[in-house]
């Protein structure tokens, strides 16, 4: 019996890129005052570790409708999404920066306390799949925590341990929209999408 051939997905790198929220201001007629609409601005993106995993749950938002006792629409649709990713790679320096709001470190060293807050960032990976081609994402809008850590002598365990972050992923304040998505031909093409958050028309 012939040995049935599997579909292989192996993941990229994560990419990260640092959302600043500002506001533009809009022109108005006839000399009258324009309004104030809300802008992002990205960073460049840069990848801050390897990938062993990276989890997707979606969360969807109900909107149950009824009319004469009798259920007449029920719209569920995906209001953001969490994402776990786990490395074994991601420098303290990324670390410090988007998990806690520390850009730099002082002779050397990090200190943080309750007040550092995490930096909206948008996420990317992608998915290289057995044909050669790449589905990648961004996520626009995000926050990132870190898991609870556990360290083991290297006699416990035969494989190292990951660190795990999660990412709660929200509409984007400007547009509304949650991600981008494209399956690209090859690794030139993953490069050029992960080169910026969104496209120039977007």
């Amino acid at each position: 019996m012939a040995k049935a051939s599997a579909i292989k997905i192996g993941v990229s790198d994560f990419y990260v890129a640092t959302a600043t929220l500002g506001t533009q201001s809009t022109q108005g007629t006839q000399g009258t005052q324009g309004t104030q609409g809300i802008t992002i601005t990205y960073g460049t993106p840069k990848v801050i570790g390897g990938t062993a995993r990276v989890g997707t749950a979606m969360n969807r938002g109900e909107n149950r409708v009824y009319e004469s006792d009798q259920l007449i629409r029920n719209s569920n649709r995906i209001s953001g999404a969490t994402i776990t990713y786990e490395s074994r790679t991601v420098d303290m320096a990324s670390e410090m920066e988007i998990l806690h709001g520390i850009a730099s470190a002082t002779n050397d060293e990090y200190e943080d306390g309750p007040d550092n807050a995490p930096k909206n960032v948008a996420i990317g990976w992608a998915k290289h799949m057995s044909d050669g081609s790449y589905k990648c994402v961004w996520y626009y809008w995000c926050t990132g925590t870190k898991g609870d850590e556990s360290d083991e002598t290297a006699t416990d365990s035969e494989t190292s341990n990951t660190d795990s972050y999660e990412f709660a992923a929200m509409p984007a304040p400007d547009n509304g929209m949650l991600r981008r998505r494209a399956i690209c031909a090859d690794k030139a093409a993953m490069e050029a999408f992960f080169s910026s958050v969104r496209k120039s028309s977007t």
